[in-house]
């Protein structure tokens, strides 16, 4: 709130909105003094230049805003001689509207240089009150215009120097594709010996990658192409068999003949934390998660529940009945025969998580560069399995409670049927680009998703991967949806420099 004083008369409090209304009426102007405590009082020059637009020259140091709060400005003691000056902290509204902060100013400049954040963005800094584009606000404005001044001549440059290097680049690779094509040589699939990139990045003209998927029709090779993870355990009790249970389920993609697999961070990095952890905390984790799930699935039942089996839950899953519980994560390729067990890969992203199965050839898919970067209105494809995504229900074992004699369980392959391990395909258009994540960039486009597909490609119509499937988000109204996929523009470095450490590190 502000108030308005022109000589000793005082008015207020208003709202800047208000101030704005008063100032197209023509009753406030630069002549006014404002204050937000009617205690110390400034100019009201700053705050209508803000308004208009202004931007102080260059080299200008930008001084204390107008919006500060008055209250922790007075209560602020004056700085010892040799005391450090205070961290100025800042907030700012990411692209879905939902506020970030509050960081240091030193952060949120390296947020402007890496393009993060732009001057459209709303900020406001520890201790306004009103939300401004970055580009209007008085200290930030110098700096992001003294910026911009600099960018036409660099760009011409930029420009410049890609028109030399695509001339180049072109040539390189139209005298690549007719040695090829004269000498038809090809390299063995899977030699951890070969350079990854001819495994992701294949001249498909040349025809020396065979098990590249290029076409969507191809419904065999990406059948092959596109995996079903489940993540579960192999749980061992006493005098018990072994037991596989499933604890969440999505998809996958491959990218290399020798069997690397991309997929979600956040489909497996829980067993992968459980893979972490000492053998008797996986066990009481285990039974203290499926012990809950069992009491909440028999109260559910209501009065049909079985009280007897209800108190007899702590028993069944008490730890000193379990001789080892082991995470495993299992990926299936179309049906119940071609099942791998997979070992994850180390790999730095927050996006990504890449896996390894005993597969020394097969069908994989290209990821994009950053030449094949989406645009608006792009065709797009989404692969995977939408409507496989359960828990194991732990009702089941209900009838098992008190049973003295051992039981053969299902084997985790068991679990499901035909139909549902075969990918299902739907398509749609990328809506936009949303750059201002602190992930990276995230593809919003119309192909829908389900629970399933987190994990799986987003394809184009030549199969190239653009996009790693995340999840669905409501939009503006119930009645629309938004479905997110990670770019992998941004990730295709990352995912080749794990896997190409990798293959260097288990070939020693």
């Amino acid at each position: 709130m502000w108030y308005v004083r022109v000589g000793s008369q005082v008015n207020g409090p208003y709202t800047e909105e208000q101030l704005r209304s008063m100032r197209n009426r023509g009753e406030f102007s630069p002549i006014h003094q404002i204050s937000v405590d009617g205690g110390h009082w400034e100019s009201a020059e700053k705050l209508v230049r803000t308004w208009d637009g202004h931007i102080p020259a260059l080299g200008v140091q930008p001084q204390p805003s107008l919006l500060a709060d008055a209250q922790v400005r007075s209560t602020k003691e004056e700085p010892a001689p040799n005391a450090a000056a205070p961290i100025t902290e800042w907030y700012y509204l990411d692209s879905s509207r939902r506020q970030v902060g509050p960081i240091p100013e030193e952060k949120l400049w390296s947020f402007f240089h890496t393009r993060r954040l732009s001057g459209s963005t709303l900020v406001c800094k520890v201790g306004e009150t009103s939300w401004v584009r970055a580009s209007r606000h008085p200290d930030l404005a110098p700096l992001l215009s003294s910026r911009s001044g600099r960018m036409p001549a660099i760009a011409l440059s930029a420009a410049v120097v890609i028109c030399l290097l695509s001339v180049l680049l072109t040539m390189f690779l139209w005298r690549k594709q007719n040695v090829a094509s004269r000498t038809k040589t090809t390299s063995p699939s899977g030699d951890p010996s070969k350079p990854l990139e001819s495994a992701s990045d294949a001249d498909t003209a040349s025809g020396d990658e065979k098990d590249l998927i290029t076409s969507l029709d191809d419904t065999r090779q990406i059948k092959r192409g596109v995996g079903f993870v489940v993540c579960g355990w192999t749980v061992r009790r006493v005098e018990r068999d072994v037991e596989e249970v499933q604890q969440s389920s999505g998809s996958c993609f491959s990218v290399s003949p020798d069997g690397y697999l991309v997929t979600s961070k956040h489909l497996i990095e829980e067993i992968a934390r459980e893979k972490r952890l000492q053998p008797e905390s996986r066990i009481k984790e285990y039974c203290d998660l499926r012990s809950a799930d069992l009491a909440k699935s028999l109260r559910e039942q209501g009065e049909k529940a079985d009280k007897k089996k209800l108190n007899q839950t702590p028993s069944l899953y008490n730890p000193a009945n379990f001789q080892a519980i082991d995470p495993k994560i299992w990926v299936f390729f179309g049906s119940k025969e071609e099942m791998y067990e997979a070992r994850i890969v180390p790999v730095e992203s927050r996006d990504v998580s890449i896996l390894k199965i005993d597969r020394q050839t097969g069908p994989y898919f290209r990821l994009a560069d950053m030449s094949r970067m989406p645009k608006q209105r792009m065709k797009v494809y989404a692969l995977g399995f939408p409507g496989v995504v359960r828990k194991a229900p732990a009702v089941d074992e209900g009838p098992q409670l008190g049973q003295q004699t051992p039981k053969k369980v299902e084997r985790i392959q068991d679990q499901f049927s035909a139909a549902e391990l075969g990918y299902s395909s739907t398509n749609g258009e990328v809506s936009r680009i949303v750059n201002e994540t602190q992930s990276g960039p995230r593809i919003e486009h119309t192909a829908d998703l389900k629970p399933g597909n987190s994990g799986g490609p987003l394809v184009t119509e030549d199969a190239t991967v653009v996009g790693i499937n995340i999840w669905a988000g409501t939009g503006e109204s119930d009645m629309t949806h938004a479905y997110y996929s990670s770019a992998t523009p941004q990730l295709r470095d990352e995912i080749l420099a794990a896997i190409r450490k990798d293959r260097e590190s288990s070939s020693r």
